[in-house]
């Protein structure tokens, strides 16, 4: 089965590369080979920077991951069926999808721009992309992170019989606007160039994590994967401060000063304050009908919780409106 995953994966990255290829060469674009490092000075140091982030991750992980799994495995010897790393990567999963679905894409969308402004010298420029790429995703990913915290732990007992997982992705999602603003800040910097940030960036939220981690293995072992996804959501958040912090200071370092749109950010407020009420519901919700089966449980709660979590949305709709005429 995992040669099996890996084999597709490996065939899906050689196909982009061929259709890639393929419309590279129809759009006239011929690539000449040549032989030596020459430009590649540039490029090189930002790249081994990059490289020491993402290795710095890799290591804070190998914490994580035997944290959690000894915990796993502490319990299966129990004869407890609780949360292992199995339950934190599947969560994790879950986590992931509105970040990829937005801030990647805004932020993929925005890089050649800022990357052309920047090659100009046009840094105000820059800033003005910067502060209306971090402000829309801001927006979003907390409206989304509202709704994987609240809805998680329900759609998680509906589809796995167990709330287990969607209980470790919402204390995931109390992180992830800082994820996911941390990711844009980062590739601001490399669009920048500014490789060294990234690396600071990536390391000082690894190390963070992985004291969580340990910490977290001084729990009683059903609460240990749930404390390493509250230590992880704090780190991103810590992570996100430090990254606004670097790219601030690189701005400042140009003669620009980088500054981010404060009254439509404070706007966010009532929603996570709508939301914090929404998920207080949601936990009601769940207590309520945990104690009854069959079709009340089925019905009533995904109901109920999709409800609750779209309340936040309309009242921000509403303030947003109220503030913006």
């Amino acid at each position: 089965m995992v040669m099996t995953l890996c084999g597709c994966a490996t065939v899906a990255s050689g196909t982009q590369v061929i259709m890639l290829w393929v419309a590279l060469r129809r759009s006239g674009f011929r690539l000449r080979w040549r032989l030596g490092t020459a430009g590649l000075r540039s490029p090189g140091a930002m790249a081994a920077w990059v490289l020491g982030g993402v290795i710095a991750g890799q290591l804070g992980y190998v914490v994580v991951s035997n944290v959690c799994s000894a915990a796993g495995k502490a319990l299966n010897s129990q004869g407890i069926d609780g949360a292992s790393l199995n339950t934190l990567s599947t969560a994790y999963l879950i986590y992931l999808v509105p970040h990829a679905v937005i801030a990647v894409s805004m932020a993929t969308a925005a890089f050649s721009r800022v990357s052309h402004l920047a090659a100009e010298g046009r840094l105000t420029a820059v800033g003005d992309v910067v502060n209306h790429v971090v402000t829309r995703a801001y927006g979003l990913i907390l409206a989304a992170a509202t709704v994987l915290i609240v809805i998680s732990p329900g759609l998680s007992e509906l589809l796995w019989g167990s709330d287990q997982i969607g209980t470790i992705a919402s204390a995931l999602a109390i992180g992830l606007v800082g994820f996911s603003q941390m990711y844009i800040c980062n590739r601001v910097a490399l669009a920048l160039g500014d490789g060294r940030s990234v690396f600071v960036t990536n390391a000082v939220v690894a190390i963070l994590t992985a004291l969580g981690a340990a910490a977290a293995s001084l729990f009683p072992p059903s609460s240990v994967v749930l404390a390493v996804a509250v230590a992880t959501a704090a780190s991103n958040l810590l992570g996100w401060a430090l990254a606004v912090r670097l790219l601030r200071r690189r701005f400042r370092l140009s003669g620009v000063e980088l500054t981010l749109p404060h009254a439509v950010v404070r706007q966010r407020w009532v929603l996570l304050a709508v939301a914090a009420i929404g998920c207080a519901a949601g936990i009601v919700v769940a207590i309520w009908t945990s104690d009854s089966g069959g079709t009340l449980a089925l019905v009533i709660r995904p109901v109920a919780l999709s409800l609750i979590a779209g309340a936040p949305f309309v009242v921000y709709a509403l303030v947003a409106r109220v503030r913006l005429r």
